[in-house]
């Protein structure tokens, strides 16, 4: 990695990230939180229209936080690929969410704040394998369509992008 360098400036990133000053600063803290690790981290919410560049704007800070093919998922569909996907990275999203169901709900506040998912091994009923995890989550959606969980709304930090008027490529 490059050494970093005293009196650098976000200004290049600021051009690129298409929300309000208040929602872009909420945005950075998340993205300079998630290089802490063994603390709890919020879950960056980004709601907003179509043609807002939703996607696009997770997908380039996650590229800050931990760069990798698939941090964008479709939501898991059940505890065991919960803790599947959970594990396979440091930071990730779940883009397009119009529903959270209690066990997610749940999961999600468990997998910021420390979480371990117990599984049977394969082939043993008696062999136990331990999935522990802490990690950095955002999530996409245009609206999610019921109230949110208390436990979960108050780990959320919401950012609310502007509408695009003029697109640019993602080069």
């Amino acid at each position: 990695l490059p050494e970093p360098v005293r009196g650098g400036s976000l200004d290049g990133l600021r051009e690129l990230i298409n929300l309000s000053e208040e929602d872009y600063r909420l945005a950075i803290g998340w993205v300079v939180a998630a290089y802490f690790t063994g603390i709890p981290h919020p879950i960056l919410l980004v709601q907003g229209e179509q043609g807002t560049a939703k996607s696009n704007l997770i997908r380039s800070l996650l590229a800050l936080v931990d760069p990798q093919p698939g941090a964008e998922r479709t939501p898991p569909k059940d505890q065991r690929e919960w803790a599947i996907f959970a594990r396979a990275s440091w930071a990730f999203s779940f883009d397009n969410v119009t529903e959270i169901p209690g066990w997610l709900s749940n999961a999600l506040c468990k997998g910021v704040t420390g979480d371990a998912v117990l599984q049977r091994a394969l082939h043993s009923d008696e062999d136990i394998m331990v999935f522990a995890f802490q990690r950095v989550m955002a999530i996409t959606t245009i609206a999610i369509r019921h109230d949110l969980a208390g436990d979960l709304a108050d780990r959320m930090l919401l950012a609310e992008p502007e509408v695009l008027e003029k697109r640019l490529t993602e080069a």
